[in-house]
């Protein structure tokens, strides 16, 4: 396994999205007293967003994106970034956007790269997941056109639909839906229901945690057929996608089917390591599959997929047919098959 150090990765993740969510609740609330709006100039498009509108020229410029994630939701409608910010610290995703050909700026996970070194890239568009930062969004705003793209617990088809808006490629985002939605139906079919529970854990920077119910692997398993222990369906934490554990809540996490993430940030023998965890019937019966958090913890399209896949493995009964970093490639390329 390739383990990249990162301190408070977890914790550094729950603020940022905390303050998405405020960002969220405050833009709701305040639209109905927004200002009067100007005509878009001709040959471009306007795009609504949490933090309000963004007109978009027709013809893109220089797209840069301030993280892989959003990154990876434009190149899977059809639009390939020129340069990319490595702000999620996606392995996966540097891999696959370095082999479209797009640059890829390495900077500190989970922070904002400094404007300067944004703009010293020439932007005709910039495009970064959202993590609720309206002041961030100004400065960047006042200078180029800019494009926050949802949240990471945003649902995936709400996802998918904004790129699809915002950058002229329904048809494409529409196919894409079709295509993974009949992969959710065929899992579904073969899930075995509620019964068939699969709990979630994580560990990454020492903390032990699980995912809430708005996280994007938790709606993808209700949607996909799986239930979940009763210990994980009501941990809803401020809209977070995960919840922090303690070490004597892991006998409460049984299942059957133990999803732990691996790889990155996220280290399975920490989850192992766990007093209690030996003792789960679903270790004791080699029911347990280690999964890419990395991908369990996002919300762009090939995220979606890889879940889909590996939950398929699950519904099969093959715990060991999870994706890896090692197969990402070869996933990917299955992926782009979908819209083909």
């Amino acid at each position: 396994m390739k383990l990249k150090t990162r301190p408070g990765y977890l914790s550094r993740l729950g603020a940022s999205l905390l303050v998405s969510v405020v960002a969220l609740t405050a833009a709701a609330c305040s639209s109905s007293e927004a200002g009067p709006t100007t005509e878009p100039a001709e040959g471009t498009r306007v795009v609504s967003h949490e933090f309000g509108e963004t007109s978009v020229p027709g013809d893109l410029g220089r797209i840069v994106s301030l993280d892989e994630y959003a990154a990876l939701g434009l190149l899977a409608v059809g639009i390939t970034p020129d340069v990319v910010f490595t702000s999620w610290g996606s392995e996966i995703g540097q891999d696959i956007l370095a082999s479209a050909g797009t640059e890829v700026v390495t900077v500190p996970p989970l922070g904002a790269p400094p404007i300067e070194q944004v703009l010293a890239q020439d932007p005709g568009l910039v495009i970064f997941t959202s993590m609720g930062d309206r002041s961030y969004y100004d400065s960047l705003a006042s200078t180029v056109p800019t494009v926050p793209v949802p949240a990471v617990t945003t649902p995936w088809r709400e996802n998918l639909a904004f790129f699809g808006r915002a950058f002229d490629r329904q048809s494409v985002a529409d196919k894409l839906t079709v295509a993974l939605e009949g992969k959710i139906a065929d899992v579904s079919a073969r899930s075995g229901g509620e019964v068939n529970t699969v709990s979630v854990l994580m560990s990454s920077s020492g903390i032990l945690a699980t995912t809430t119910e708005q996280a994007p692997p938790s709606l993808l398993l209700a949607e996909s057929g799986f239930g979940r222990p009763e210990s994980q369906r009501s941990n809803a934490a401020g809209g977070l996608p995960y919840a922090p554990l303690s070490d004597e809540a892991i006998p409460a996490q049984d299942a059957r089917i133990v999803a732990v993430f691996d790889e990155g940030v996220y280290e399975f023998g920490k989850v192992a390591g766990v007093p209690g965890f030996s003792s789960l019937s679903a270790v004791q019966e080699n029911r347990v599959a280690k999964v890419n958090g990395d991908m369990w913890l996002a919300t762009h399209p090939f995220a979606t997929f890889w879940m889909i896949e590996d939950m398929d493995a699950m519904a099969a009964g093959n715990l060991t047919g999870t994706g890896t970093e090692a197969v990402a490639a070869t996933r990917y390329q299955e992926f782009t098959a979908l819209t083909a």
